[in-house]
């Protein structure tokens, strides 16, 4: 009995982050890698945290964390109930979700901009911004899931330069 706790504990440290208690790149490459097989109706938000080397230089890792931390919460708490959440690197997070059609993406994209519109308000001193984009497995568009990963990523790049233009007309 005590053996088989300590096998699932020692899996639950390989397949989860450990600052943020979310699912690691392991636990991804596993789930992205079974998901591959059949693709069909899987959608991949991908996310990255703008100005973390700013925050890390500035104000000191402890914030740079407190960063990661803070974002960490809200992608799971909006996603986690529609898929599963990861972070992949220091500062990416992607999220993988079944049955996309099911899925308002623009209501829950809203909910995350809200989200972290109201947690900048309540912190003035640390100003996230989370860029992401996402892309759902189109077989006359995409030949594999990997395909639709990276149509994810170009979306979430698009979506980091316009935050980042955006930022600057906020500070003239």
């Amino acid at each position: 009995m005590k053996m088989g706790l300590e096998a699932n504990a020692y899996q639950k440290l390989a397949y989860t982050d450990q600052m943020t208690g979310m699912n690691n790149r392991t636990c991804f490459n596993i789930d992205f890698s079974h998901l591959s097989k059949n693709p069909e109706d899987i959608a991949i938000i991908d996310f990255d945290l703008n100005n973390l080397k700013y925050t890390n230089d500035t104000l000191g890792h402890s914030a740079g964390d407190l960063y990661i931390k803070n974002c960490a919460t809200i992608i799971y708490e909006i996603f986690n109930g529609i898929g599963k959440c990861y972070r992949v690197g220091g500062d990416e997070f992607v999220v993988l979700i079944e049955k996309a059609s099911t899925i308002d993406m623009t209501h829950y994209m809203a909910m995350l901009e809200s989200s972290v519109d109201a947690c900048n308000r309540e912190n003035k001193n640390l100003k996230m911004q989370i860029a992401y984009g996402y892309a759902i497995f189109t077989a006359n568009t995409d030949k594999n899931l990997e395909d639709t990963y990276n149509r994810a990523d170009k979306m979430m790049y698009i979506n980091k330069k316009d935050k980042k233009e955006q930022q600057k007309f906020e500070h003239i």
